[in-house]
């Protein structure tokens, strides 16, 4: 039922490839969904973004970037309607920009779409999806394929375990980060910032965004 709720609200979320160019709006929240060829390491990313580098070339830091897998989401907040976003709200600019920059200092070749929305909900409801999807790809993983999106939609969370543990990998000593990826957060008014893996789930959303936002 959680899934089904999130993927009515994911249809109304405004997603586009970076080849389109729209003017995100000042009241805009908006995700940057980068993916990689290679699998991030959350804390090195942090230390390439949070830092005088990134500040000199761009005038608004993430509230929160979330890690998984190859897939970085750098979440930004809305501002006042009368103001502008960087790189007067061009979605394409954006985009590209960071993607580059990202690019750069990871040495690694990104691709970006961007997620657009006035709703605090729907951004975090994108996020929530990310995380649903790496556990799910997690799982699949580690039972080496033998169990499938379809079974995980049907089982429950002691029926996915047991199998795992009858394939000998224990799903309580997986790595918080590998399981549910990591929130980097940057701390208020520093270059500094802290790791954080947790499952955000839909049923405490006021919870989540607060802490998205």
């Amino acid at each position: 039922m959680q899934v089904t709720h999130i993927r009515s609200i994911l249809n109304e979320l405004t997603v586009h490839s970076r080849k389109s160019d729209t003017t995100i709006k000042g009241e805009d929240f908006f995700i940057l969904h980068l993916e990689g060829e290679t699998p991030v390491n959350p804390e090195v990313l942090a230390s390439k973004i949070f830092n005088f580098d990134y500040a000199h070339h761009f005038t608004e830091f993430p509230s929160v970037v979330y890690v998984s897998g190859k897939n970085v989401m750098m979440v930004f907040k809305a501002k006042n309607p009368d103001d502008v976003h960087m790189f007067g709200g061009s979605q394409q600019k954006i985009s590209t920009t960071v993607a580059s920059f990202v690019s750069l200092k990871m040495k690694n070749i990104y691709c970006c779409t961007v997620a657009v929305s006035d709703s605090k909900m729907l951004i975090c409801a994108y996020i929530i999806w990310a995380i649903f999807e790496n556990i799910q790809n997690q799982i699949m993983k580690l039972s080496s394929e033998e169990l499938t999106k379809r079974d995980l939609m049907t089982m429950t969370e002691a029926e996915i375990i047991d199998t795992l543990k009858k394939r000998g990998v224990d799903w309580c000593s997986v790595s918080g980060h590998d399981k549910y990826g990591t929130f980097i957060k940057k701390r208020q008014g520093e270059l500094k910032f802290d790791l954080k893996s947790m499952h955000l789930t839909f049923l405490s959303i006021d919870k989540e965004m607060e802490f998205i936002f």
